[in-house]
């Protein structure tokens, strides 16, 4: 019971891979290696919803040849989402929310303090676990706010900060003021101006994802590699494939430089695609 009275139900489920069929042909297949494992928190208010979503959600994954729902009560994983994570992420996107209703109304100190909290706040955590681009667009309304002020010199460096945490992303006329506009074509020229690298990130499961702090760059398609032209710096580089665990390594790039990052997948009980399961199981009769 929680001091406020409201009792909390837990429904746990359980996703293991069967064993394939082969010479057992019609006989009960074995349990594999779990591939994936929640808990659903529910006030008892909302607990016949809950299970109904549940018993959906149970009911699709049974559906599936090589995969079965596994109800365990009782069941703790051995890795599950850090809360701490969860938490500090949800707060910091509200957070710059805030920080886009302050701009908005020209409020640019508070919009900047929502920003700057909200960037100490995940300070320390893997930025692939944050929500896509969430530091890139932190830093990105700092340098708007610090453009209006006239603050050219810290507006530059939250901009080298942003281009750094995602080379792609280019300022768009219309989109931007034009004063931002122009100063981001300068940091843009000076990034340019230093010879690239090369990053050729390889993994041993086709069609994964790359990311590079927390932002998507590409797949790995049949080949398992990509191959990226970037500005020297050093990145946080993560490879992503659904019922596989995150992999990732920081890499130092030179000008010139040639780096190779390999990684290996496995079949593993990922917090990752947890946090993101449950982020979807908040609002099931949207998903």
């Amino acid at each position: 019971m929680s001091r406020f009275g409201t009792q909390l139900i837990c429904l746990s489920l359980l996703v293991v891979l069967l064993a394939p069929a082969g010479a057992e042909a019609g006989k009960k297949r074995k349990r594999g290696p779990a591939v994936a494992v929640w808990d659903v928190f529910v006030e008892d208010d909302n607990r016949a919803e809950a299970w109904h979503w549940y018993g959906r959600i149970s009911e699709a994954i049974d559906s599936l040849e090589q995969l079965r729902a596994d109800d365990d009560l009782d069941f703790s994983p051995a890795a599950r989402p850090s809360e701490g994570i969860v938490v500090a992420g949800t707060t910091a996107v509200r957070w710059l929310d805030a920080a886009w209703v302050a701009f908005r109304g020209r409020e640019y100190v508070v919009a900047i303090s929502f920003a700057e909290d909200a960037l100490g706040l995940i300070e320390g955590y893997p930025a692939a676990r944050m929500p896509d681009g969430l530091v890139r667009d932190l830093e990105l309304m700092i340098a708007r706010c610090q453009v209006v002020q006239g603050r050219t010199g810290p507006a530059r460096s939250s901009m080298r900060a942003a281009s750094l945490l995602d080379p792609a992303w280019e300022a768009r006329p219309g989109w931007e003021s034009r004063e931002f506009v122009d100063l981001w074509q300068e940091v843009a020229a000076e990034r340019s101006s230093a010879p690239p690298a090369t990053l050729v990130v390889e993994t041993d499961e086709p069609f994964s994802r790359i990311l590079l702090y927390g932002v998507d760059q590409g797949g790995t398609a049949g080949g398992g590699a990509l191959e990226l032209q970037l500005p020297p710096g050093i990145y946080e580089v993560t490879a992503r494939k659904p019922g596989y665990a995150d992999r990732s390594e920081r890499v130092h790039l030179k000008p010139h430089d040639l780096v190779e990052v390999a990684f290996d997948l496995e079949v593993e009980n990922s917090p990752a695609f947890q946090e993101s399961l449950l982020e979807a199981l908040r609002t099931p009769a949207d998903q």
